[in-house]
């Protein structure tokens, strides 16, 4: 609070507190019948959310003006002493954090106070608060956005449709197959510009030939995308993509490009994110389960909870 803001609580305090301090003589039972009154009544404080003052309050203000010489400068509201750090840690514990943080510079505040307790850097019983921690290592420059700019991440859209596919694997529900229940994997493809899907399926494994015979499926329906994004995946697996026959040339070269992403935050993966989770909350009644290890013609059909668009 500045100079001038200060002034603006004097002023309004010495106004509450006038009929007290300007020379009138006042009975005992004025006083408090006064106070009583003044503390009833609803004030547009300044700087402050608060419409009411206690009597306690008041009585203080009246105390700290006659103590102060009657100086307009005695009601002018008080710096914390403790400006700038937070009352519920202590230096030792401050000092932790901060050396924890600069060890952990990208981890989350979750995991900064875990460790924190986990390494016993904090006193015995103590619980840290997360807004706490995020405004001590705030106000210390501590935090990814006090210290680097934030990441570019504008909208983008492919040009025309089959331009770039992208592509993501989600985890199913359990399904009842030859007597035990297995688990699903939806793999599933999206054109970036019309958001078409070419192909989703639930399969009974994630590995690479339930993944090749999506990809399969999908080229028979759409035909051949320019490029296809994908999750981070290991080299072996493009290349036997790209070996495929329905994405080779007559003279056996590679016709699309495929696009091999690092591990992200999710924010960027958010169409192939959104396409998975679509796929899960709006299934039709029928439900086909592919195993990868069988040809497309051998489907496995279990309880109606899943879906297919896969040729007949």
């Amino acid at each position: 609070m500045d100079e001038e803001q200060k002034k603006q609580v004097a002023v309004f305090r010495f106004g509450v507190i006038a009929d007290f301090v300007t020379g009138a003589s006042l009975e005992r039972g004025d006083i408090q019948r006064m106070i009583e009154e003044k503390c009833a009544r609803k004030w547009l404080i300044p700087f402050s959310y608060r419409t009411r003052i206690a009597p306690g309050t008041l009585r203080d203000w009246i105390a700290r003006y006659e103590a102060g010489g009657r100086q307009l400068q005695s009601l002018y509201p008080k710096d914390r002493k403790d400006n700038g750090r937070a009352r519920s840690m202590d230096e030792e514990t401050a000092a932790n954090l901060v050396q924890l943080r600069q060890e952990m510079p990208t981890a989350t505040i979750a995991t900064v106070i875990q460790t924190m307790e986990n390494r016993g850097l904090t006193r015995p019983g103590q619980r840290l608060a997360h807004t706490t921690v995020w405004r001590f290592l705030t106000r210390q420059g501590l935090m990814p956005s006090a210290t680097k700019p934030p990441v570019d991440r504008r909208k983008f859209e492919a040009e025309l449709p089959n331009d770039i596919w992208q592509s993501d694997v989600m985890h199913g529900p359990k399904v009842l197959v030859e007597g035990r229940y297995r688990k699903t994997y939806l793999i599933a493809f999206i054109d970036d510009h019309s958001r078409l899907i070419p192909f989703a399926a639930f399969y009974l494994s994630e590995n690479l030939a339930a993944f090749l015979d999506a990809f399969e499926q999908a080229l028979l329906k759409r035909g051949l995308p320019r490029k296809l994004y994908v999750d981070y995946v290991k080299v072996h697996i493009i290349d036997v993509m790209l070996r495929s026959p329905l994405c080779e040339d007559a003279d056996q070269r590679p016709r699309f490009y495929s696009l091999c992403s690092l591990p992200t935050p999710p924010q960027l993966n958010i169409i192939k994110e959104t396409v998975a989770r679509r796929g899960c909350l709006c299934l039709p009644s029928k439900m086909e389960v592919w195993d990868s290890a069988q040809k497309p013609k051998r489907r496995l059909r279990t309880s109606p909870l899943l879906w297919s668009s896969s040729p007949s």
